[in-house]
């Protein structure tokens, strides 16, 4: 028999009983009458209570006040120190907060670069100071799995200290990991400062990764080096660099916008109709004022087959540049 039969069952049987009841109970013969009721006692009326002498009620509060006031006056002794037997020093309860959220960081795996959580960590280490640096630094060289070093890396780069560079510079020559190298090698370009150039150069010609080289050449280009923006042009114009890889390159082109790169944008306002593009060749040569590319522009603004947010930038790139 099934759970719900029994449970039916059990159901019908007490209501059966409860019905019993009901009907025996209708059945009885009525109970005799109960004898009456003896009568009450006779009441015996207590003395009245003695008058409250209210004036000695006064005086004992008065004093009682007086006792509170004396005992506020009386200076405290003061607080014993914490206790360091039972729980950890500020800075280790600092360090393991920060390992927890790191963790859970980790577990987003390449989802946690840019994320809220990771910036948000990113901006208290800052706040934290040097050591918890050094514990980040720790785990991008000395972390067992490439998820982990990769997020160290992500962070490094979110809090942009220049001290982390020698760290960075490491990891992109030593670490066997690709992404961790691609990481690396983005966060020294976005530091970008002088002392990562050495390693960014070797990156940028040496690295078997094609990623890696990418972003090394765009860190060497954002700080003005001809030899940086030269490769991602090269990059840009070789046939046997992926559509999609061309892409990112000119992305990286049209955010340095160096004077070398002109010809690419104004190629790309004559042959290309991809909004990406055009917009993103617009912005460079406005950003550079050239001058000479304002008949180009004037074409974009000027063609109805564009879509109107482009010919709203070139008309926008041409004031800037007249003026």
């Amino acid at each position: 028999m099934n759970r719900a039969a029994l449970a039916a069952l059990a159901i019908g049987i007490a209501l059966g009983v409860g019905v019993t009841a009901f009907v025996t109970n209708l059945r009885r013969k009525p109970e005799p009458p109960a004898p009456p009721a003896a009568p009450p006692p006779n009441k015996v009326e207590a003395p009245p209570p003695p008058a409250r002498d209210y004036e000695e009620e006064l005086r004992a509060l008065r004093q009682q006040i007086e006792d509170l006031k004396a005992t506020a006056a009386e200076p405290k002794p003061p607080s014993p120190a914490p206790s360091t037997d039972s729980t950890d020093p500020p800075e280790e309860n600092q360090a393991s907060k920060f390992a927890e959220r790191f963790a859970k960081i980790a577990k987003k795996g390449l989802g946690a670069y840019s994320s809220a959580e990771l910036k948000a960590l990113a901006a208290d280490i800052k706040k934290a100071g040097p050591e918890a640096l050094k514990a980040i630094i720790d785990r991008l060289l000395n972390a067992e799995t490439a998820t982990e070093r990769f997020v160290a890396g992500a962070l490094l780069e979110a809090v942009g200290d220049p001290a982390a560079i020698a760290a960075l510079s490491q990891s992109l020559r030593e670490d066997e990991d690709l992404l961790v190298r691609r990481m690396s090698s983005h966060g020294l370009a976005m530091i970008g400062t002088e002392a990562s150039l050495a390693a960014l150069r070797v990156a940028m010609t040496e690295d078997k990764d094609w990623g890696v080289r990418v972003n090394s050449a765009y860190g060497v280009a954002k700080q003005g080096q001809a030899d940086g923006a030269k490769m991602l042009e090269e990059a840009y114009g070789s046939s046997t660099t992926p559509s999609e890889y061309r892409a990112i390159v000119f992305g990286a082109l049209a955010d340095i916008a160096a004077p070398t790169s002109v010809p690419i944008f104004r190629k790309v306002l004559t042959d290309s109709t991809e909004i990406g593009y055009l917009l993103g060749a617009i912005g460079a040569l406005e950003k550079m004022k050239d001058a000479a590319s304002i008949p180009d522009l004037q074409r974009v603004a000027g063609n109805t087959a564009t879509p109107a947010n482009v010919r709203e930038a070139a008309k926008k790139a041409i004031e800037t540049i007249s003026k």
